[in-house]
């Protein structure tokens, strides 16, 4: 199968399955808000595979969270952000998702769980997180550079406000999709991401004191979207900078169990590595993946509850 008709095939198998979805919501088969799949009985789950887009910027702005991990250091998503709610009346209590919200905030506090989703691999239930991994060794690719294409506030009511990434600014993030779709998409409970809304969500529920103050904020989103792109006109690899990334090799995607909790990372070279996360730093320890032992068996413990 070449790579268009690789593209039309999973296009029609993402629509086929969001009208099914439709559907099912008319009929009020599935609730508002809950986590069915598109498959009917199956729900989906909350792991996914896709790119972290964490930061830290508590020494700048003290309402972000101090756990956050630093995962790359490309793109200043608080430059995007109004954490001074000069022009935002309020969001939902999530408050913003880049930097997250820290215990001196007035929201939940939480950790940053900025990303772009890719696909779900459907439950553990359904496909063992030991598939998934060999699975995701298979998929090999270089590092995936990405450029922001745009930015808007959702149709939801109230709006979210998300930075989004085509795929024609994005080839080598489409390519990947596409490998991973084909790979995952017969496995019951698998969720396809909207192959035309690739997005780094910012907040929820987002209120503007006025029309200026809407103009005021999204002028200011225009204008570092365009900075961004000009600084990286053929994309960027997110990059922390650090010493295990180098030698890991940066670029590559993760399986997140939740949108702040990446569980392994896979570089695309065939490895895999959990994530083990110590206050706000980062161990990349490499996982064998016929038996997942690693070092000091802490992967092992961990999996416990998902095996």
């Amino acid at each position: 199968m070449d790579n268009s008709e690789l593209e039309a095939n999973i296009i029609s198998t993402y629509l086929k399955r969001a009208e099914k979805h439709h559907k099912l919501r008319e009929n009020q088969k599935v609730p508002t808000g809950d986590t069915e799949s598109a498959v009917p009985g199956i729900m989906t789950g909350q792991c996914f595979i896709g790119f972290s887009f964490s930061q830290n910027e508590t020494h700048e702005i003290p309402t972000a969270n101090a756990l956050s991990v630093v995962r790359q250091r490309q793109f200043d998503f608080t430059e995007i952000q109004d954490r001074q709610y000069q022009h935002i009346w309020k969001t939902n209590d999530d408050g913003w998702l880049c930097g997250g919200e820290g215990l001196s905030s007035f929201k939940v506090p939480n950790i940053d769980s900025s990303h772009i989703e890719l696909v779900h691999p459907g439950t553990f239930e359904h496909r063992s997180l030991r598939e998934i991994i060999q699975d995701m060794t298979k998929v090999k690719f270089d590092p995936v550079p990405l450029k922001p294409s745009t930015y808007r506030l959702n149709t939801d009511i109230p709006p979210e406000f998300e930075v989004q990434f085509s795929k024609e600014d994005n080839p080598d993030m489409w390519w990947l999709y596409l490998k991973l779709a084909d790979i995952f998409s017969a496995v019951p409970g698998c969720e396809l991401n909207d192959p035309f809304n690739f997005h780094v969500s910012i907040t929820r529920k987002i209120h503007f004191h006025d029309e200026q103050s809407q103009h005021a904020f999204l002028n200011n989103a225009a204008t570092v979207v365009e900075k961004w792109q000009q600084a990286y006109p053929e994309g960027v690899v997110l990059d922390p900078l650090t010493e295990q990334y180098d030698e890991v090799s940066a670029g590559g995607v993760y399986l997140f169990v939740n949108r702040n909790m990446p569980l392994c990372y896979f570089p695309g070279n065939g490895q895999c590595y959990y994530c083990h996360i110590e206050q706000d730093q980062e161990k990349l320890i490499p996982v064998t993946t016929d038996n997942l032992e690693v070092d000091d068996s802490v992967f092992d413990i961990y999996l416990s509850k998902f095996n």
